[in-house]
């Protein structure tokens, strides 16, 4: 992607900052994490010197995108959160230098102030910027998902926990809150949070401590009521004798025939976990003609 033109982007910068009190600079400056005392051609210089520097040094060097959620790790650098921690979740060094580097990382609001400063003077644009709306978007909704959860709605817990378990729409991936939040959807009444509890349960990963016995009953009372995602995660279960649950084949058949039946309400999986719960079936059907 190219730079925008040095200097259009010294004229945009010139029309914003000419425009601003002394008041204002000093709040730029601070919020840059720069000395805010001088004069105002002073803060001007100081603001120009922190801004005027191409795109490349404010984009995550991970995600090549403006850093929504920006942190600071040991190598001095700036990254998307969530892209530099599964980067260090499967590596110890630095993504630019390759030398080993801590997981420490730190907050860096003043990085977001430079980026939402930047697109006020209109020095970024195009995609960087298009796909920082999409973020802003995504934000929004999020926001607006959590609300609807925190007040009580199942149906929003239980997608607030879907998106916390998979880390979609803008939500970073998290397990624990995504345990926290299928809990309190099963508490009051989500079957699909009940299903995709109790394989956390069994799973047991993220920091989410394995309880089989416990998942598994889980599990099989979303079956129970209906869920195909549990039907198919009970047929899995008793085909390989998972979890602790004894191998039965006729109870696997049955249960992936469940899970593949579009019910009356129009359920049914997603595409992905049915083309799995298809191959387990057809798994079955094999071996039980073979066994006839």
């Amino acid at each position: 992607m190219p730079e925008p033109d040095r200097n259009n982007s010294n004229v945009l910068f010139n029309e914003y900052v000419n425009k601003l009190s002394y008041q204002e600079l000093q709040d730029i400056c601070r919020k840059l994490d720069v000395d805010n005392t001088g004069t105002k051609e002073q803060l001007i210089v100081k603001i120009g010197n922190t801004v005027k520097r191409p795109p490349s040094e404010v984009k995550c060097a991970i995600t090549m995108e403006l850093p929504f959620d920006p942190v600071k790790a040991k190598d001095g650098r700036i990254y998307e959160r969530s892209a530099v921690e599964n980067h260090l979740q499967k590596s110890k060094t630095s993504p630019v230098t390759n030398e080993p580097m801590a997981r420490q990382l730190v907050d860096a609001p003043q990085h977001r102030f430079l980026v939402e400063l930047l697109i006020k003077m209109g020095i970024i644009s195009g995609e960087l910027l298009d796909s920082w709306k999409i973020k802003e978007k995504e934000k929004e909704e999020m926001d607006a998902l959590l609300k609807l959860a925190s007040g009580g709605d199942k149906h929003a817990m239980s997608t607030a926990g879907t998106n916390y378990r998979f880390g979609r729409e803008g939500f970073r991936k998290d397990l624990k809150l995504a345990y926290v939040w299928f809990h309190k959807a099963h508490v009051a009444g989500s079957v699909r949070a009940t299903a995709n509890l109790g394989d956390l349960l069994c799973k047991g990963k993220g920091g989410v401590k394995a309880n089989h016995q416990l998942g598994m009953m889980y599990i099989a009372m979303a079956a129970g009521q209906g869920s195909k995602y549990a039907a198919y995660k009970l047929a899995d279960a008793f085909s390989y004798g998972k979890y602790g649950t004894p191998v039965d084949k006729e109870a696997a058949l049955r249960w992936a025939h469940k899970a593949l039946n579009d019910d009356e309400n129009g359920t049914m999986l997603r595409d992905t976990t049915r083309t799995d719960a298809q191959k387990l079936l057809d798994e079955l059907m094999s071996d039980n003609a073979t066994v006839s």
